[in-house]
């Protein structure tokens, strides 16, 4: 019998994206977004956790519990509020 390991998955998306290539064009907001989303990457692997895919404003990440992908959604909120505006 295999065991099953536990993970929490998490999704994110850069909300207004669409505001952000209407204001700043295709240029700045693809910068805007690659900054965010590397960002985002940073955070996650703080907190142990691993980027599956990013499809062009969103992020898909696994982490080890449930606590690590809270604290992880935590500190990006942090971050995008913080360090990136």
């Amino acid at each position: 019998m295999s065991q099953q390991e536990s993970m929490t998955i998490l999704f994110a998306d850069v909300c207004r994206s669409t505001q952000l290539f209407e204001q700043h064009g295709d240029v700045k907001a693809r910068e805007i977004i690659a900054t965010t989303l590397s960002a985002l990457t940073q955070v996650t692997h703080k907190h142990g956790g691993r980027v599956i895919k990013t499809i062009g404003d969103e992020i898909m990440s696994t982490l080890p519990s449930g606590e690590a992908g809270v604290l992880a959604a935590c500190d990006m909120q942090r971050r995008v509020a913080n360090d990136l505006n």
